[in-house]
């Protein structure tokens, strides 16, 4: 049996998921090739068309939202160096 606070908790993560993905889409809607992105939750997202290159994985929904308002790739060098996101 599930609680109340674990629901709204299972329907906050759902729709950052959800939220998480659609942004993804549209980030690589003009990338050329064929990409996995993998979320916090497991959840995967295919990108393109075919076998893709690489999976880009985000250990926690917090490090995709700064490296989407920051725009500084120093930011993105340090989540990879420090297990953040993983390629």
């Amino acid at each position: 049996m599930t609680s109340q606070a674990d629901q709204g908790q299972q329907a906050y993560t759902d729709s950052s998921t959800g939220l998480a993905k659609r942004i993804l889409l549209r980030l690589f809607s003009g990338y050329p090739g064929a990409l996995t992105v993998r979320l916090w939750d497991g959840e995967m997202l295919q990108v393109g068309e075919g076998a893709p290159a690489f999976t880009l994985s985000f250990r926690h929904p917090g490090v995709l939202r700064e490296l989407l308002l920051s725009h500084d790739p120093v930011r993105l060098a340090e989540a990879y160096f420090g297990g953040e996101v993983e390629v």
